[in-house]
């Protein structure tokens, strides 16, 4: 059964999901993110099925154009459109500058927006314009304690969240994880929508204080190397999410990342694929 008016919580930011007719993109039983009640939703996303908006892009400016998406934006609009393919049709997203409110026209009913690329990288910037960013990571939550392990696909985020889930901790997501401010410390959340292997529904919005970052690396002992902020700097570069065209958000996007750095230590990890990784990392 589809839903057609939810909220969600994603890292704190309260976005409202809405359909002109019964259908809607969100199921609630496919959720990860916790459905909640709010007076005022921080977003308010409507999905359209009538025909799409006559809109002369011409007289806006092209920021990303490639074969899969473009971005057309002048000063209160952003459009985005996801280029057909085999599997879905034309969809269309229109915005307002601040990213608050907008209309998803979609070419057929049953084509769920949020699993496509446009999705992401909706929710991506969406977030980046809150102040939280997105990193390709896992994220573990041990009593009140959060770890970000960090890496490219093979590097190890999967391995460690089976084997942190079997010491009971909380596994938040082993690929999508945001990062942003809460309160003065670092805290993370899951950034991913669906349930996945592991990233189950949870009671309450989950959050994390970051106490740890570590930088993935398969090895024959378990072995950290303290990183300097230069260099934890560079490496969560290279594993962010964001992406942004926009000077200042890249400029708030780079403050928020060096602040981090100079906050939290970060670690270049080597692990064995056993549980005593975990107690290893337990006693830094």
């Amino acid at each position: 059964m589809r839903y057609s008016n939810l909220t969600i919580d994603l890292a704190g930011i309260n976005i409202c999901f809405k359909a002109e007719e019964s259908k809607n993109a969100l199921r609630k039983d496919k959720l990860c993110c916790q459905v909640i009640d709010c007076n005022g939703p921080d977003v308010l996303l409507t999905e359209r099925y009538s025909s799409f908006p006559d809109i002369d892009t011409a007289r806006f400016t092209l920021r990303v154009a490639t074969h899969l998406w473009t971005l057309h934006e002048n000063c209160n609009t952003k459009i985005f459109t996801l280029k057909p393919a085999h599997r879905s049709g034309k969809i269309m997203a229109v915005l307002n500058d601040s990213m608050t409110k907008g209309e998803i026209y979609l070419w057929r009913k049953n084509d769920d927006w949020l699993s496509t690329r446009l999705g992401r990288i909706i929710l991506d910037n969406l977030v980046a314009r809150n102040k939280r960013f997105m990193f390709h990571a896992c994220g573990v939550k041990d009593g009140r304690d959060g770890y970000l392990f960090l890496g490219r696909s093979g590097a190890g985020k999967t391995t460690i969240a089976r084997l942190w889930r079997k010491k009971n901790a909380e596994i938040f997501d082993d690929d999508r994880i945001v990062v942003y401010r809460k309160r003065g410390d670092f805290a993370i959340s899951s950034g991913e929508v669906f349930k996945k292997k592991f990233c189950h529904s949870y009671p309450a919005p989950q959050k994390a204080e970051l106490k740890r970052i570590f930088f993935l690396k398969h090895g024959m002992k378990n072995k950290v190397t303290i990183k300097d902020c230069r260099d934890t700097l560079k490496d969560m570069l290279k594993e962010s999410l964001t992406l942004d065209w926009d000077r200042k958000a890249l400029r708030d996007m780079f403050c928020f990342y060096m602040d981090l750095a100079l906050n939290v230590r970060g670690y270049d990890l080597e692990f064995v694929q056993n549980e005593t990784c975990v107690d290893f990392i337990k006693q830094l």
